[in-house]
């Protein structure tokens, strides 16, 4: 992705991230998690990205865009939304996601909708892995499911 490339909104939100990376990255790596944050930044940049794309494919318009991210325990976590005309994209990611993280997406995801009176909302969730039940549990309520990484 080309720096130049950026419109507006991502600019602002991708120096955010970076203002963040300096602290964050050095309590992850002293805590020995194993996962490097500018990693996890980038494949949760790659969905956000494909949204966006899709979303512009599909004659959207984009209407706002919000990324944040954090480190919690030493494990990263990320919160994305996408508003396209009325329709609320919710991207909820960690690197493990459980039936409990599924759950917080679709609540978020519905406070967030609620918030920016979207008309519908779709809650995504984005993991390297997930525990046996939760991408089952993901699907039964209708929520995508998304492997970081692939």
């Amino acid at each position: 992705m080309s720096l130049a490339g950026l419109d507006v909104v991502e600019a602002a939100s991708l120096a955010g991230v970076l203002q963040g990376v300096g602290v964050e990255a050095s309590d992850v790596e002293a805590g020995g998690a194993g996962l490097s944050l500018v990693r996890f930044i980038s494949d949760v940049w790659t969905v956000v990205n494909a949204l966006m794309l899709g979303a512009g494919l599909e004659g959207g318009r984009l209407r706002r865009v919000s990324v944040e991210y954090g480190v919690v325990d030493g494990l990263p976590w990320a919160r994305a939304y996408l508003l396209v005309d009325g329709v609320l994209f919710y991207l909820y990611a960690k690197p493990s996601i459980d039936v409990f993280d599924v759950d917080l997406a679709v609540d978020e995801a519905g406070d967030a909708a609620e918030r920016l009176h979207a008309e519908e909302f779709v809650p995504l969730v984005a993991g390297y892995e997930y525990t046996w039940d939760a991408e089952r549990y993901a699907a039964g309520i209708n929520v995508e499911t998304i492997h970081l990484g692939h």
